[in-house]
């Protein structure tokens, strides 16, 4: 980036001086990034994870404690009662892209109410735009991509009064005032060193009536877990947040965690919300073994979807036969050119047969479709829509498509429309980009359509409520986020 310099810098800890330990408070954004969708509450997973390193590596050391301003009864006068009455020396927030204007108002407040305290922000906004964030949220520090190592070291050094400069994975200022970078962090070969994440930190319970990935859930009790970090395709779309290289969790240790959360909580469903969990087809195998000799009796959930090409039959009956009720097919687009332009390169015939066999093993299907990408003409757009009505799909997601920035989608973009602005709209519902809107195209009106096709149109709505488990849940939820997301279609 230009401007952007190695250089020394000023700690806020004097030289030779070591404070006895710190107070660190680890924050999850309470962004509202789509006004007309579902806030997600799932468990904080990333702080949990820095949580539990931070307890192993700097014990007594390091007094931590998580706040999830996503939580009910929990906003921002409470927060700055929570920031006045325990004088936190660091406050670590984590937070998403779309999540960009909330952390700085965050920031903000933090600052005015206690100037001594540190902020620091890590997640996918400051690994995907460091500088950014660093100038928005004026954040004495921000980590890039994984943070466990970074994090334990920027506060060693927080503590022995030394610089961080050196740390890898950081945007920080220098005694100039100017953003520099540090090296990128190296992936972590080894993700069993990392502990379990740290559930104990926070009650469980209070995510058990929030809003999952899934939108609905089959067992009131539910959690979000990770088997695996890591994928290895390379879709424009994404910002690879973990890497490109798929780094696997002993399968021991991923029966370890949710046997704790089974039998301690109460936990009945569990959403594995890997980027390609079904990347190993022989682990996926002994994945399913290993739960049913373990005789948890649970629900399998998907939501940040499956690779469709890479399933089998004999995948689809495992995972059935442990308690698989939903899996997302993340398709993004019917249209070879607009697969080939994404670098998704899905085999939609293969994805097409492993849809109608799970859908003939009685497990709910979902589609994830993208519309409006750059060049996209509208024919291909509605060639999506069809193909997700001629599939036997129960559920369905249209998203509107947004270029993030750091991303080679952004980039193409912005090659074809130069006057692009991502800030022109975060909505992935019923927002058309500028693009979109120069090629004449209505995709908020086809969006709409297509649900109301989708949903009404066909017999689909019935058979997916007799399908799930909790059906009163799932008609409360289906029709008030639904009417929320259609009004915002405009």
């Amino acid at each position: 980036m230009r401007g952007i310099h190695k250089a020394r810098t000023v700690g806020r800890a004097s030289p030779g001086k070591r404070s006895m330990s710190i107070k660190l408070l680890l924050v999850r954004t309470d962004g509202k990034e789509n006004q007309y969708i579902h806030p997600i509450t799932d468990a904080p997973l990333g702080i949990l994870s820095l949580s539990a390193i931070i307890k192993r590596d700097l014990p007594g050391e390091v007094d931590v404690r998580i706040r999830d301003l996503r939580l009910k009864g929990y906003g921002a006068t409470e927060f700055r009662r929570e920031i006045l009455e325990w004088r936190p020396d660091v406050v670590g927030v984590s937070a998403l892209s779309a999540e960009a204007e909330r952390t700085a108002d965050l920031a903000r407040l933090i600052k005015e109410a206690s100037p001594e305290t540190a902020v620091i922000v890590g997640g996918p906004y400051p690994s995907a735009t460091p500088t950014e964030c660093l100038e928005a949220t004026g954040a004495d520090a921000v980590f890039r991509g994984e943070s466990e190592a970074s994090l334990c070291s920027w506060l060693r050094r927080r503590l022995d009064g030394k610089s961080a400069d050196d740390v890898p994975g950081l945007a920080m200022r220098d005694a100039q005032g100017r953003p520099f970078l540090t090296d990128l962090p190296e992936s972590f070969e080894d993700v069993d060193s990392f502990p379990m994440p740290d559930w104990e930190a926070i009650d469980v319970r209070d995510y058990f009536s929030g809003y999952s990935m899934n939108v609905f859930t089959a067992h009131r009790r539910y959690a979000s877990i990770m088997t695996s970090r890591g994928c290895p395709y390379q879709c424009v779309y994404c910002h690879r947040f973990f890497g490109r290289k798929v780094r696997f969790r002993d399968l021991s240790a991923v029966l370890e965690e949710m046997g704790l959360l089974y039998h301690k909580y109460g936990v009945r469903e569990f959403q594995i919300c890997d980027d390609t969990f079904n990347i190993d087809t022989e682990r996926v195998i002994e994945f399913c073994q290993m739960l049913k000799e373990s005789e948890m009796r649970v629900y399998l959930s998907f939501p940040n979807g499956l690779r469709g090409d890479l399933l089998t039959e004999e995948v689809l009956d495992a995972l059935k036969d442990v308690g698989a009720y939903m899996i997302v097919f993340p398709i993004e687009s019917a249209s070879p050119r607009i697969q080939k332009l994404i670098k998704k390169n899905l085999n939609l015939e293969k994805v097409t047969r492993m849809i109608r066999y799970a859908n003939s093993r009685g497990i709910i299907t979902k589609g994830y479709f993208m519309l409006g990408f750059v060049t996209e003409t509208e024919e291909e757009i509605r060639q999506t829509v069809d193909m997700a009505l001629s599939l036997p799909l129960l559920h369905v997601s249209f998203f509107t498509v947004i270029p993030q920035k750091n991303t080679e989608l952004y980039e193409i973009t912005k090659k074809h429309d130069p006057e692009f602005d991502l800030w022109d709209n975060t909505q992935y519902y019923g927002h058309s980009p500028s693009y979109t809107q120069k090629m004449g195209i209505p995709l908020p009106k086809i969006q709409r359509w297509a649900f109301v096709r989708f949903y009404f149109f066909s017999t689909r709505l019935p058979r997916l409520l007799w399908r799930f488990p909790r059906r009163i849940h799932f008609l409360t939820r289906f029709f008030s986020l639904g009417l929320r997301a259609f009004m915002g279609m405009r």
